[in-house]
């Protein structure tokens, strides 16, 4: 299947997902977005982080262009391979870390 606006309702997030695979807008499949492994920086403006969760081979997460305060558990729930996330120092939100328990992060030492 490909990933549609369906699936990544924010038009920034969608057109950076096919920026970092290389693949043209329209032909993006589920596949080759969780095949990726490198860095997801959101860019600035990204109101809505549902579809992330599809990038499941992503090893690290710049969320600094979020400008939300919630995150829903969902979209980080078969991330295993998370090493490290980066966010506002302002940012509080909610996060399902691959141990499986979901706590609110303001400032944690687990997030820079």
């Amino acid at each position: 299947d490909i990933v549609t606006s369906t699936y990544v309702p924010d038009s920034n997030l969608l057109a950076y997902f096919h920026q970092i695979t290389g693949k043209a807008s329209g032909s993006l499949t589920f596949g080759e977005l969780a095949a990726y492994t490198g860095k997801i920086t959101v860019p600035q403006g990204t109101t809505n982080l549902v579809g992330v969760g599809y990038a499941t081979g992503a090893t690290e997460f710049d969320l600094t262009g979020f400008t939300k305060f919630y995150i829903p558990d969902s979209e980080f729930e078969n991330h295993t391979n998370v090493t490290k996330v980066t966010t506002s120092r302002m940012n509080a939100f909610s996060c399902l870390l691959p141990l499986g328990k979901t706590r609110s992060y303001k400032s944690s030492s687990a997030f820079s």
